[in-house]
């Protein structure tokens, strides 16, 4: 007796187990009337019309089939022997629409991931260094405390939203003067918060690069642990700058910006204290030399080597105030007015705070350096009190140059 396959519908001829067409392996069952094909049909083809005792009903119905799962059945069910070729046709063609699927995809993910680091560099999401505030929009609130400074440097920002959209490029474009945001470090005194942006001074710009140094006084820190006689290259503050705030302050990516500096470290220009060997530092102090050149002075002896800047007044941080950096506030008394206008200072200075920081060059002797005070003052001798660089005192601003192309 002649059967049909259950899967196809195709006619078997007696004793085959399996179909001649799709390869199923099929139980033999009894051809009967043309309604039982149709009922074969009705439960394979979800779209046949049911014929039965004459009597028509047209019905549709919507079967879920698992494609793949019939097929490979159909592959497996199928004896080798027969037709292999194809079969190993069909499945290598599988193989080949799954990897060019997988392929498409991995194309669409790549592009998106490209995508969204673009945006983020075109919002500023990057390590790289921002513009916050341009020389044009600084104001004398500069020298005034921490948190001013703060609502100020908020306020410029946004001002200055085409920078800050910029990104990465906008560091291009920096001036001499410039404010700009680069690495983080402990500001507000408030370690539960995480650290803060830092913000930097731009003081310098040549060949594609930038010298920066912190718009505040970040820190105190001793020039050397020890009391002993000590040089640039091997106080304990240079070591402290290259390695713990580096690696601290900067994350790798940020890291890869900034350059190796050649150092020249002069003998005291009165005194003849030897300024001790060149170096080559990431981060450093700036000399009396180079704040001579990148600070306008209000007054310098060039006899005695000493002088005020109103420049040079530098606020410290809550942080550093609590790490115990020496500062000075201007009040409002006569003799506070009085000084400032003997001094050529704005009398926009009251109010403000200044604190103490260290310069690199070597004082009247071996143990110690020369510092900048909580008014703007300098003066080759250094400090009256030895005691001062190796305990509570003068703070860091710490600088160093930047590629900026």
């Amino acid at each position: 007796m002649s059967c049909y396959c259950n899967i196809c519908g195709n006619e078997i001829p007696e004793n085959e187990r399996f179909c001649p067409v799709c390869g199923s392996e099929v139980v033999a069952r009894q051809a009967t009337t043309a309604n039982s094909f149709s009922a074969v049909n009705q439960s394979n083809f979800a779209d046949s019309e049911i014929h039965s005792a004459g009597t028509v009903a047209a019905s549709q119905s919507t079967k879920k089939k698992n494609w793949y799962s019939d097929n490979w059945r159909r592959v497996f069910n199928q004896p080798w022997k027969t037709g292999a070729g194809h079969h190993i046709a069909w499945i290598f063609g599988h193989i080949g629409a799954l990897a060019v699927i997988s392929f498409a995809v991995f194309i669409i993910v790549s592009e998106f991931v490209i995508a969204v680091n673009t945006a983020k560099e075109i919002v500023g999401i990057t390590d790289a260094p921002k513009i916050v505030q341009s020389a044009e929009e600084r104001t004398i609130a500069d020298s005034s405390n921490y948190f001013d400074d703060q609502a100020a440097t908020e306020t410029s920002s946004e001002d200055n939203i085409i920078d800050k959209l910029t990104g990465k490029s906008a560091i291009k474009n920096a001036q001499v003067g410039d404010i700009i945001t680069f690495g983080q470090y402990e500001q507000d005194g408030d370690s539960s918060n995480g650290m803060e942006d830092l913000e930097w001074e731009v003081l310098d710009v040549e060949d594609g690069k930038a010298l920066l140094i912190t718009r505040y006084v970040i820190d105190q820190i001793c020039y050397n642990e020890k009391h002993e006689e000590v040089t640039w290259e091997t106080c304990s503050l240079r070591q402290w700058l290259n390695e713990e705030f580096y690696n601290n302050a900067f994350s790798s990516k940020e890291q890869s910006y900034i350059l190796e500096t050649d150092l020249k470290n002069e003998d005291n220009q009165r005194y003849g204290t030897e300024g001790g060997n060149d170096t080559v530092d990431k981060v450093f102090c700036l000399s009396v030399s180079e704040i001579l050149k990148y600070y306008k002075f209000n007054e310098y002896n060039e006899d005695e080597k000493r002088g005020y800047s109103q420049e040079l007044v530098t606020a410290p941080t809550e942080y550093a105030k609590k790490m115990g950096v020496y500062y000075y506030t201007f009040g409002w008394e006569d003799d506070d007015k009085e000084w400032l206008e003997d001094m050529g200072y704005s009398l926009d200075m009251i109010g403000s705070t200044g604190a103490y920081w260290w310069l690199r060059s070597p004082s009247y002797d071996s143990y110690d350096a020369c510092p900048v005070d909580g008014i703007g003052y300098t003066d080759a001798f250094g400090y009256w009190d030895d005691d001062v660089s190796t305990g509570e005192g003068s703070g860091v601003r710490p600088a160093l140059w930047i590629s900026i192309e």
